[in-house]
């Protein structure tokens, strides 16, 4: 009887993998990133242990890009930014990436359930945004750009009211009003934790394999 149980389970699992195979498959349009994403769900669902392994491959690809960060943003012709993030010398660039380092592998964070985990994904995923205006302002210093940056630390910081906030959003982006809306949405959930890391979360983008983009995919894909 124990034994038609465990084969029943088995198979019952197979089904199921085969099922998320079809489906994610659909989303994604690539078979090993399909794999990839079956066996992280399986995972998500198993304990909390195996729910933390996964967060933590998240932490480790973020700090793969903390190697030369600071620097890089030093030795860049943006030094206004630079000075902005209050690392425009050597001894503030290690003092900010030792800051990074903390926030980045903080292991505080505990997971009772998947809707933390989602939860918890859902809020890295906020930073896209933001990061979109970080990198634009850092490659290209579009004044416009590193004027949003600076209004959004303003917001944060209650010193911008929101309607402020969001006709800057507007014009820096040339975005339309209910799109504008929308990101204000979303910026007003972003923590000061969130905007501390976000300068770490652009340069992960850079991780070679687009590992970052296939893990939105895969966000996307079980969320």
């Amino acid at each position: 009887m124990v034994g038609m149980t465990i084969i029943f389970f088995i198979v019952t699992m197979i089904l199921i993998s085969t099922l998320f195979y079809l489906v994610i498959y659909a989303f994604v349009m690539d078979l090993s990133l399909a794999k990839d994403i079956i066996v992280n769900s399986v995972k998500l669902s198993l304990s909390k242990k195996n729910r933390n392994e996964f967060i933590e491959e998240y932490h480790k690809l973020l700090n793969t890009s903390l190697k030369n960060i600071a620097a890089e943003i030093v030795q860049t012709k943006d030094k206004e930014l630079a000075a902005d993030l209050e690392i425009d010398d050597i001894e503030k660039v290690k003092a900010f990436k030792k800051s990074l380092t903390e926030v980045i592998s903080d292991k505080t964070y505990e997971f009772m359930s998947y809707e933390d985990v989602k939860d918890y994904l859902n809020e890295e995923k906020i930073f896209n945004f933001t990061s979109q205006i970080y990198i634009n302002t850092r490659l290209y210093s579009n004044p416009q750009m590193l004027l949003l940056y600076k209004n959004i630390r303003k917001y944060k910081d209650g010193k911008l009211t929101e309607l402020a906030l969001y006709e800057e959003i507007r014009k820096a982006l040339n975005m339309s009003s209910s799109r504008a809306k929308l990101e204000l949405e979303n910026l007003k959930k972003v923590n000061n934790k969130s905007l501390s890391v976000l300068a770490n979360l652009v340069f992960a983008k850079d991780v070679k394999e687009n590992r970052v983009d296939n893990f939105q995919k895969m966000y996307n894909a079980i969320a």
